[in-house]
């Protein structure tokens, strides 16, 4: 729900980056000698990063189904309870350890690291099957969260999920038919489901003979292929700001996720490779195709990148990212973007006091009132933000913080704040108080 209805004066005039009709091969990197893999762990609803910590520490070893000194192969389902989202092994090895670990927003996963060597798949391990998607998915390059109801139509994102990646435009154009398998998979599975595949602009007549699909051209203007906003291009209609998109019936995917689930249904073999758009402090562009798991050092020795004392280096691209402190940090599923960025160039550490310009306000797309809204989340009032300031209508494109003069975190601010009133929406001001304790 919109509750402040203001005019958008301004937009974006930030474009995605366009790959040429014939774009270069991706730069392999080698298989690295160990991966870490990361797994969102959900032990009760509510629960905070610091109390499900203290959980996983009191879990005993035999309650694990995968234990270390186990021995794994490549492509092997992982499953480390009973109940709770799997894995899949990039690598054969052993596994050398397994800790919890928190992450940004007090977000939780188990880390489980293996360490590569010669397995044979274990004895009784059966061969992938259509079911097997839904547990899968969610560890193939791409990420693709399927949900357990039939959406009413899914749209494919051949965009990019940030201003810099490019990744889905690469599968687009050289990996058709794994498409169409992911999109054969879609028609069995939810066959009263519509699809929507969505490509930049001028590039429509490439797929329009693509199968019961519908296709759309969309200006290469950042966020426009934000998930809500392609629901809007779809449907002509605002999904519900307090819901997930999944609850108006709307399933977005990557391309990316949508040819790694095609390649699984096709062959049963699940794909590892993740592509990656990297770009150092130099400024110069390099898509690689790197094994999930690989150490973020791996990528940057292997094209000759370094980040000194004082750079950040930023996963999920220039928007929307985030930054890491360890160069061990694993490539995820849904990393689509690494960057080296020179300290001079970073966001400055203390936070300056909000000018009141409006810059925000302007360039929202969703019509957030962002200058409002960032004062009431500046006190940790979550749910006055929510209910009188828009919280949950924003679409978490990264704009408002982009076009600050007062560099002001804006967008780190508004993914606090959503998580708190998720978390406890009628508790948020007092929990965000005990998180901080």
């Amino acid at each position: 729900m919109i509750v402040n209805r203001l005019l958008t004066l301004g937009s974006s005039r930030l474009r995605y980056a366009l790959l040429p009709p014939t774009p270069p091969s991706p730069d392999p990197l080698p298989l690295p000698s160990s991966v870490t893999l990361l797994m969102d762990q959900s032990l009760e609803p509510g629960m905070g990063g610091r109390e499900a910590l203290l959980r996983l520490k009191q879990i005993p070893g035999k309650a694990f189904k995968l234990q270390k000194g186990d021995a794994v192969s490549q492509g092997q389902i992982l499953q480390l309870l009973e109940e709770g989202q799997a894995v899949i092994a990039p690598i054969s090895g052993v596994v050398t350890d397994m800790a919890p670990y928190v992450g940004d927003y007090g977000r939780v996963y188990m880390t489980l690291t293996i360490e590569a060597g010669e397995t044979d798949m274990p004895s009784g391990t059966r061969p992938f099957a259509g079911s097997d998607m839904f547990r899968a998915a969610p560890a193939l390059p791409g990420k693709p969260a399927l949900p357990e109801t039939p959406p009413a139509r899914v749209i494919i994102n051949g965009l990019g999920s940030d201003v810099l990646a490019t990744n889905n435009q690469y599968v687009l154009k050289t990996r058709k038919n794994d498409l169409e398998a992911g999109l054969d998979w879609i028609r069995n599975t939810w066959p009263f489901a519509s699809v929507h595949l969505m490509v930049a602009e001028g590039q429509q007549k490439e797929w329009d003979t693509t199968k019961d699909c519908r296709v759309y051209g969309i200006a290469p203007i950042y966020p426009a292929a934000s998930p809500r906003l392609l629901h809007r291009t779809v449907t002509g209609e605002e999904a519900p700001a307090e819901e997930p998109l999944i609850k108006a019936g709307t399933l977005v995917l990557q391309a990316e996720a949508l040819a790694s689930m095609g390649t699984l249904y096709a062959t049963g073999v699940p794909p590892m490779q993740k592509l990656l758009q990297v770009m150092g402090k130099d400024g110069v562009g390099h898509l690689v195709s790197v094994c999930i798991g690989t150490p973020v050092s791996n990528v940057l020795e292997h094209l000759g990148l370094k980040a000194e004392y004082g750079d950040n280096v930023i996963l999920g691209g220039p928007m929307t990212g985030y930054a890491v402190y360890a160069e061990d940090f694993p490539i995820c599923p849904d990393t689509d973007t690494l960057l080296v960025q020179a300290p001079e160039r970073g966001v400055p550490c203390q936070t300056p006091a909000c000018l009141n310009c409006g810059a925000c306000v302007r360039i929202c797309p969703a019509r957030v009132p962002v200058n409002l809204l960032l004062r009431v989340l500046e006190a940790g009032h979550y749910e006055e933000a929510a209910e009188a300031f828009d919280l949950m209508s924003c679409i978490d494109c990264g704009l408002c913080s982009f076009v600050c003069p007062g560099r002001i975190p804006i967008f780190q601010y508004i993914q606090l704040a959503k998580y708190e009133h998720r978390r406890h929406p009628a508790e948020s001001g007092t929990q965000s108080q005990e998180v901080g304790e």
